[in-house]
């Protein structure tokens, strides 16, 4: 396993690191609930809300299906979240799934974790749709990443389908890295005018 507090930032391996460890066996442990699910897609987004600065964080579609139907996904994401009778017919609710995802964390606090605020902002910022915002649907601020399909013997099967929107951050990431800076040093750096801007609200609350 990498270490990713002492080696140089490089989101690539980043990428991989939490694909191999966090993504692949969070979606195994629903695929082992559920043996009807074939496949899961990971989304992305970045956006800022009430516990962090800067975050990135991560969306499943689980699915019957060979590939979920995203359309699908996000008309029971608006319309009625208890039910996606296209992906999950007689199968409990989206949210519940995602609840096994989470939990996974809740209860293997020693291994690596999907971190919105830590690891996943070098790793996936540059495949996050620019200006995503909380108050968005899913399906206006998460871009998908990866299908993981269930393959023969119930090995896990991972195509990469995200596209890189933003390169310029990873080039930024990797560019402080040959020079030795890590990469919670950039992002911090980064979101400075951040850090800026809630220190003149809280004067100006203040006064």
């Amino acid at each position: 396993m990498m270490d990713t507090n002492t080696a140089p930032a490089q989101p690539a391996q980043l990428r991989q690191q939490l694909m191999e460890e966090w993504v692949k066996p969070a979606v195994q442990a629903c695929f082992d609930r559920y043996p009807e699910l074939g496949s899961a897609i990971l989304m992305v987004a970045q956006y800022w809300d009430d516990e962090a600065l800067d975050a990135v964080h991560n969306f499943f579609v689980f699915s019957v299906l060979k590939t979920p139907d995203l359309q699908a996904a996000f008309w029971a994401e608006e319309n009625d979240p208890d039910v996606d009778p296209v992906n999950l017919p007689g199968l409990p609710a989206p949210w519940e799934l995602l609840e096994i995802v989470w939990q996974r964390d809740w209860q293997q606090s020693e291994q690596l974790c999907w971190d919105d605020n830590g690891i996943a902002i070098p790793a996936f910022a540059a495949y996050c749709r620019e200006d995503a915002h909380q108050a968005m649907s899913i399906s206006e601020a998460y871009a998908p990443y990866a299908v993981i399909r269930r393959g023969k013997q119930n090995q896990l099967e991972v195509e990469i389908i995200g596209k890189m929107q933003r390169p310029w951050l990873e080039e930024e990431v990797l560019d402080q890295s040959t020079q030795g800076e890590d990469w919670p040093e950039i992002f911090l750096r980064q979101n400075n005018w951040v850090n800026r801007l809630l220190e003149s609200e809280t004067a100006y609350v203040a006064r």
